[in-house]
């Protein structure tokens, strides 16, 4: 059964719940005759149709009202699925030039089936406030009035909103022409955009010149996306001209950009996320930039290009800057932004992600910053750690160091996928460091590394013994302290409370079978084992 009609049937509301949970014996295409039929019946002769009148008849609007909404969220957006991603502002890797042109679809299927389920869909502004639009994968087979059309359909869309807030997500890549068509037709409603999502090419970024700040009051969050600048690559200066947009939203909580405002600009003022992709002078200019977000919670630095000196003279004659509200820290292709690291102060550090290319080159580097970091920031440790290095040219005994360092962790994850290019970093020698240890004088036992680790979530894994890690599981996630999540009072602070492992071969069926039994009691073991 479709999925549409399963969520129909199983829709529970008070007295109409027989009543709609017939739907799931209709076909789709009966709907449309069924209604439309009756419809022209009750013109004829309203007492006789009243009287033979379907359930479908029957049902309040509410009842369609909040069957729609129901199905308008089963409708996955990849764009605006952030949970795909690692950090905000990353696209999704879900992303993809096939498919519909304009998501979600759910609102114009609904308002195609009959008039009387358009009157009701297009009578539901929150049905229509989302909305993502991508330029074709063959751009060569459309033409100027095609995308004239879906501009059409873009300002059709949004109006049936009403006064709804909007999030909106331009993909346009790199097709200029169908940006220059999209972002006008998005322009008479930016009084009711919250979150904008805009990849296009710079130059496309014009149409935003005529924007102040009485026009976007509602702007929250704001991402633009273009090609990153290559290293030894030549870009033209209009495609490296600043976003004027960016200097005058005094309202936005969240940016991403490649085109920073100058560093008095007032949208860093209450700014608490940001994401600066690729730029040239990233230390000099970040460093600017960062001094003037004095709210700043969570930063992100991606993109190829290698930090540029502080000044002429050593990184350590520069004072530091001290951000005292930063708790996440994501760093791209970190390798490089050593001499950035080393000039701030994060005393409220909790997250450290570390993903992307090392160029060859050892990672150790980064660990060793992050470690004079907090030394630095009188920070203890960190509560959140999440690897996804290629090439790094580290093995096991660095990341042990870098975790025996951070006693504190409570949420660690580890992607061993790029192990082909590396030495592996979840190794026999990983789980027996994790083990917990029992002795006579300590029957609770006592964990080596990452005593108060709540939650381990390790991929890509293969080049370690399933005796080693049956061993580790047995006593950090011990039946008698976890259940359904849920910590008993005696629980010991070593004990895991959720555990997901990608592993890439076979499995030995004992360590299956345990893991399987410990899943139907309700724990939240995960073992993914792919041959």
């Amino acid at each position: 059964m479709a999925p549409e009609l399963t969520a129909m049937r199983d829709f529970q509301f008070g007295p109409y719940k027989m009543m709609v949970g017939q739907l799931g014996a209709i076909h789709p295409a009966s709907l449309v005759f069924d209604t439309s039929h009756h419809f022209r019946q009750s013109l004829k002769n309203p007492r006789e149709f009243s009287s033979t009148m379907t359930p479908c008849d029957r049902a309040p609007v509410e009842i369609w009202q909040n069957i729609f909404l129901i199905l308008a969220q089963t409708e996955s957006i990849p764009e605006f699925d952030e949970l795909e991603c690692q950090f905000w502002g990353r696209k999704p890797q879900l992303s993809s030039t096939r498919g519909p042109l304009i998501l979600p679809r759910t609102p114009s299927l609904l308002s195609q089936v009959c008039s009387q389920w358009r009157e009701c869909a297009q009578g539901m502004p929150d049905l229509w406030n989302v909305l993502s639009v991508k330029s074709p994968r063959y751009a060569s087979q459309y033409n100027s009035s095609q995308y004239t059309g879906i501009a059409k359909l873009v300002k059709r869309r949004l109006s049936l909103s009403r006064f709804m807030p909007l999030k909106i997500c331009v993909d346009a890549k790199d097709d200029i022409e169908f940006a220059r068509l999209i972002i006008p037709a998005l322009l008479p409603f930016s009084q009711l955009w919250e979150t904008m999502h805009l990849y296009a090419p710079p130059l496309a970024f014009a149409n935003l010149d005529s924007l102040h700040a009485s026009n976007i009051p509602h702007l929250v969050s704001l991402k633009t996306v273009s090609q990153m600048f290559v290293p030894g690559a030549t870009a033209s200066p209009s495609e490296l001209t600043c976003i004027p947009l960016t200097d005058r939203i005094s309202t936005i909580r969240r940016l991403c950009t490649s085109f920073l405002p100058s560093s008095t600009s007032p949208v860093y003022g209450a700014l608490e996320e940001l994401h600066i992709q690729q730029i040239r002078s990233e230390t000099r200019l970040i460093l600017l930039v960062l001094a003037s977000c004095p709210r700043l919670k969570v930063l992100t630095l991606s993109g190829f290009g290698l930090t540029m000196p502080l000044t002429n003279s050593p990184a350590a004659s520069q004072p530091a800057l001290i951000m005292p509200e930063l708790e996440a820290l994501n760093l791209e292709h970190p390798v490089g932004r050593e001499a950035l690291l080393d000039s701030l102060v994060l005393p409220h550090l909790q997250s450290l992600f570390l993903c992307g290319k090392s160029s060859g080159e050892s990672g150790q580097s980064v660990l060793n910053c992050i470690n004079r970091l907090k030394e630095r920031s009188d920070v203890s440790s960190l509560e959140r750690l999440s690897i996804s290095l290629e090439m790094h040219s580290m093995d096991h005994s660095i990341l042990i160091a870098f975790l025996r360092a951070n006693p504190s962790l409570k949420y660690l994850w580890i992607d061993d996928t790029y192990k082909f290019m590396n030495q592996p970093f979840i190794t026999s020698y990983f789980f027996d460091t994790l083990t917990k240890r029992f002795s006579e004088s300590n029957p609770i036992g006592e964990a080596l590394l990452c005593p108060q680790l709540e939650s381990l979530k390790l991929t890509g894994c293969s080049e370690f013994e399933d005796a080693k890690l049956l061993t580790f599981l047995k006593s950090r996630c011990p039946l008698e302290c976890y259940k359904a999540n849920i910590r008993s009072k005696d629980a010991p602070t070593a004990t895991l409370a959720r555990v997901h492992i990608s592993v890439k071969r076979k499995m030995e069926a004992e360590l299956l079978e345990t893991v399987h039994q410990w899943e139907e009691m309700g724990y939240l073991i995960n073992l993914d084992s792919r041959s």
